[in-house]
């Protein structure tokens, strides 16, 4: 598109944009400028339609997975080749040196393990999980009244960064705004083919506790809401996920209240000693009863919410309560993005907190009004 945007511009709009500037300074008819100021509006409001329509052909729209340093290195020093003077040996080997970028690395997982990206979309919920050849989605980020939909800004490109071509699943665990804000994006950029809702608009699955699916040596099971329970409690109709690969397991819990919790540890007396579990409703005080705590005991803690939210998420007494059952608690406001990788033995890749541990020099000091921090008595 460069090819065609850069003379058009450059022969047309611009110049065009410039004469009416002459003529409105020269003192001429304000018609006579006004009329060529117009046609520079046209001119760039024609070719906008061009680039608009051509996004829809097949191929139209052409994405690239994020490249690894060492790959970076080599397109560096292919482009230098590249730009060497004419007569200078080795310019070809140039552009041999730019091919790597089209190759897609492999960052999914092995089979057996799952990874959990819990994606950084501020005052919301969104999370990547993965198996060997499988991907879901369980919730899409926020929608706000301003225009931003974090589905599109955020979910979207991450997933294609990361070399995801095709999802196999969406899950959206309640129609909170914070939660499915960022649906209708996903579903334009992947279409997957098993779409399960707690309160299900047409053309999707009703999420039901009992529902099971196995990728790639793991399991996905539905824990909440049974069959019998009310669409409408929203927050405590959340669908309730639990991974597992082999004795390990990842717990994501929606918004659901300490009232469901106690239902679920009765209901589910194996459902303990669980690795990593995202914090219900962003670590609300209305969640994250002891009991729950003490039952689940996991090595990780996951707190998606917004710096400096307006709802003082997480709650301090909320984090204690991990923390003093030996929990690493992680929160999306201090570190970004979350990632961790559980196979059969537990935790195989632990997640860090680079935001946090590693700040760049552009980089303000959290705002979060409750500061999550790690336990000092773990490594």
């Amino acid at each position: 598109m460069k090819l065609l945007a850069v003379p058009w511009i450059s022969l047309v709009t611009v110049p065009l944009g410039l004469l009416a500037l002459l003529l409105h300074g020269a003192g001429s008819d304000g018609a006579i400028w006004t009329a060529v100021l117009d046609l520079a509006a046209a001119s760039a409001a024609l070719f906008w339609r061009f680039l608009d329509a051509s996004a829809q052909w097949p191929g139209g729209q052409w994405y690239l997975p994020q490249p690894s340093v060492g790959v970076l290195l080599l397109a560096l020093l292919g482009t230098v080749l590249l730009l060497l003077p004419r007569g200078v040996g080795g310019r070809a080997a140039g552009a041999l040196l730019l091919l790597p970028l089209m190759a897609p690395r492999d960052q999914s997982p092995p089979s057996g393990d799952v990874s959990l990206l819990l994606i950084d979309v501020g005052q919301g919920q969104a999370a990547l999980l993965r198996t060997r050849t499988h991907a879901l989605v369980v919730d899409t980020g926020p929608r706000f009244d301003s225009g931003l939909d974090m589905g599109e800004a955020a979910v979207v490109p991450i997933l294609r960064a990361l070399g995801i071509e095709n999802l196999d699943g969406l899950v959206i665990s309640h129609g909170d705004l914070d939660h499915d804000g960022g649906t209708g994006a996903v579903l334009a950029a992947f279409a997957p083919p098993r779409l399960l809702h707690s309160k299900p608009p047409e053309g999707w699955g009703r999420c039901r506790a009992g529902q099971r699916w196995h990728w790639d040596g793991v399991e996905f099971e539905v824990l909440h809401p049974p069959r019998w329970f009310p669409d409408d409690l929203n927050n405590d109709a959340s669908c309730v996920i639990v991974v597992r690969s082999g004795e390990s397991s990842i717990l994501i819990p929606g918004d659901i209240s300490a009232v469901v919790e106690e239902r679920l540890l009765r209901e589910h007396p194996n459902l303990r000693g669980v690795d990593v579990v995202v914090a219900a409703h962003h670590g609300s005080r209305s969640s994250s009863a002891p009991a729950w705590v003490r039952r689940l005991s996991p090595d990780y803690v996951l707190v998606s919410s917004g710096a400096a939210n307006r709802f003082g998420h997480p709650h301090r007494e909320v984090v204690a309560r991990w923390l003093q059952k030996n929990a690493r608690v992680l929160d999306t406001a201090d570190c970004g993005a979350i990632q961790v990788t559980v196979g059969p033995q537990g935790a195989r890749q632990t997640p860090g907190c680079p935001r946090r541990d590693e700040p760049r020099w552009w980089t303000a000091p959290s705002a979060n009004p409750t500061p999550v921090q790690d336990d000092p008595a773990r490594p």
